[in-house]
Formats: structure tokens, C-alpha cells, sequence
């Protein structure tokens, strides 16, 4: 068994795990939640911690008493600063990171549903639906093997996107991540779900130096009044 500080993390009846792909920081990623889809998560006192290793990872949580509903979002990774003992970098740390789910190393956040899955459908229908958030899927449910580590093999299956519509924005936010914003756009633009290419055309549009027309962004926004920041 898992020696954990902090039992919540423990696989238990009814309850399931979400991969969360979101390209930012997690205070934004809960913003967004909260004010989209009318939920209150807000920070726990203590992040979750192992007594194998010195990982530490933030924590939301949200309880919907109505429907007896409990949410919990985790970051999957982590660093800390570790002191080197020798000479030459006495004025310098490395950092060495931990990850929740060292299998799933890409997925920034980890969503645990606790309580009746068939009322979670509403809410993660919600969830996929915010422009800012990429994807999200479903992890198969397996108890950790060491504390901090899951041996969990994640499915690369979104709920919400069809198979080849989900590979496709796979492929094209890897082209986005390389700066490859001509082969991005050519990528999601084969997408049947519209929200893919919307989702890399705004990115680039944010991008300092791209090479779009003041039209360009006429009618993005035009199109897509509910992307902030352009």
C-alpha cells in the first residue's frame, strides 16, 4: 500500500481520473473553470505530498453538495531545488522534478471525479467545452504501486473528440509547440470539430511577430467573441 500523507489521491469506489491538457498556469486554469461552468473550486491547505520523495504537488478541490459531487484537479509535476554539495556550484541548485503520473508526463493536470460518475457527464461536457482547455480524457483507474508514482497506462481516447479529430489536434499542437504555425494551421484545418483549428488560430494570433492582417483578426474575433485576449 502507498504510504501517502494525504489519502484523497486513493483510488476509491466511484471515482474517476482525468487527464487535463491546459497550456498555463493552474490559477488560470481554475479561473476559467469556475467562471464557465459555475463551479468553486479553490485551493486545499495543504498540496498533496509522499513520504518516499520530497514531490509536492497543488491541489483544488471542489465540492457540489446537491448532487453529493466531489472534484479534486492536481498538477502532475513538480520541482524542487536540490543543493549541490560540490565546490564548484556552491552558488547554484539544481532542480529535479516529480511527476503524479510519470506515464502521462505531457498532461499538465490530473482531474479526480468522486461520487455518481453518470452525473459527472454534464460537468465534464462543461469542461471540454472552455476554448483555453486542449483536451481531456479519461485514465484508466489503477492503484499506485510506490507513492508518487502511477503505473496507470493513459488512454489516448478523447470523450469528446472522435478518434482521428483527437489525433489531429495532437498532431497540430506539436507543430504549435515547434513554432510551426503554417504546418499547425494546415493540420487543424482537417479537423471536423471546428473548436481545433479555432484553438491554434488564436494562439497564433497571440503570438508577438506572426504574420497576420488586421483583417485576420477582424474575423477571428468576429467569429469568436469568446477568446479572450486578442
Amino acid at each position: 500500500m502507498p504510504n501517502h500523507l494525504l489519502k484523497h489521491i486513493e483510488p476509491e469506489k466511484e471515482t474517476s481520473y482525468f487527464a487535463l491538457h491546459f497550456d498555463d498556469e493552474f490559477f488560470k486554469l481554475v479561473l476559467l473553470l469556475n467562471f464557465h461552468t459555475g463551479t468553486r473550486f479553490t485551493r486545499t491547505k495543504k498540496d498533496l505530498t509522499f513520504k518516499s520523495n520530497n514531490g509536492s504537488f497543488m491541489a483544488y478541490n471542489y465540492v457540489n453538495k446537491k448532487s453529493d459531487l466531489d472534484f479534486w484537479i492536481y498538477n502532475n509535476s513538480c520541482k524542487n531545488s536540490i543543493k549541490n554539495e560540490d565546490s564548484l556550484s556552491f552558488f547554484q541548485d539544481s532542480f529535479e522534478t516529480f511527476f503524479l503520473m510519470p506515464e502521462i508526463r505531457s498532461v499538465q493536470y490530473v482531474l479526480k471525479c468522486i461520487g455518481d460518475q453518470r452525473l459527472f457527464a454534464d460537468f465534464l461536457k462543461k469542461f471540454s467545452r472552455i476554448p483555453e482547455i486542449v483536451s481531456i480524457y479519461k485514465i484508466p483507474k489503477k492503484k499506485p504501486s510506490i507513492p508518487g508514482v502511477t503505473t496507470s497506462r493513459s488512454v489516448k481516447i478523447s470523450k469528446y473528440y472522435s478518434k482521428k479529430d483527437f489525433n489531429i489536434a495532437r498532431k497540430a499542437i506539436s507543430e504549435m509547440q515547434r513554432s510551426r504555425w503554417t504546418s499547425s494551421l494546415k493540420i487543424a484545418k482537417k479537423a471536423k470539430d471546428k473548436s481545433i483549428y479555432n484553438f491554434i488560430k488564436w494562439r497564433y494570433l497571440l503570438t508577438t511577430g506572426n504574420q497576420a492582417s488586421f483583417n485576420d483578426y477582424k474575423v477571428f474575433i468576429d467569429r469568436n467573441n469568446q477568446y479572450p485576449r486578442i
